[in-house]
């Protein structure tokens, strides 16, 4: 017996429109980047008069920046133990003053699980705040010190 199929399909072209984009070529190191961006548009619409213009296609969520954050000092030091933990942790400061500390432990999805304000101001060589932690979920968690509006240090926590 012999069958035959027919198949219709539909192909839309992708744009893009951009709000910003950049292309770099290192050639001794043979890296080329490129990077836009802007909304994926898959069908752009007007009127006969071109006065009225409509793109579908689909809207991009919040987007979250990545960096490396640059130490404030180098006589400041930021550490915590133990890691990996199962119920509490100690975030250690040393030498440090300040008038404003923030403690915010993310997820990796960038959701915040715990956030920590210090009331009082610090001025001395060794600061300790204990944090718990047994209500998280096993996994890795990032802590972020900020001081004075100032990032002091990003943190890797490894939960039990």
């Amino acid at each position: 017996m012999l069958s035959t199929t027919t198949l219709y399909g539909q192909v839309k072209q992708m744009d893009v429109i951009a709000t910003a984009g950049g292309f770099a070529v290192n050639e001794s190191a043979g890296i080329t980047l490129s990077w836009t961006l802007g909304e994926p548009v898959i069908a752009t619409l007007s009127n006969s008069e071109q006065s009225l213009l409509l793109t579908q296609g689909f809207q991009q969520g919040s987007l979250l920046g990545t960096g490396i954050d640059i130490p404030i000092s180098s006589t400041q030091q930021v550490f915590i133990y133990p890691n990996p933990a199962s119920s509490r942790v100690t975030i250690a400061l040393k030498n440090l003053t300040t008038s404003s500390l923030e403690i915010t432990v993310y997820s990796l999805t960038g959701a915040i699980v715990l956030y920590h304000k210090q009331a009082e101001p610090i001025s001395s060589q060794l600061t300790e705040i204990p944090l718990l932690i047994s209500h998280f979920k096993p996994g890795l968690y990032l802590i972020r010190v900020t001081a004075n509006e100032s990032v002091l240090a990003t943190l890797k926590l490894v939960k039990e």
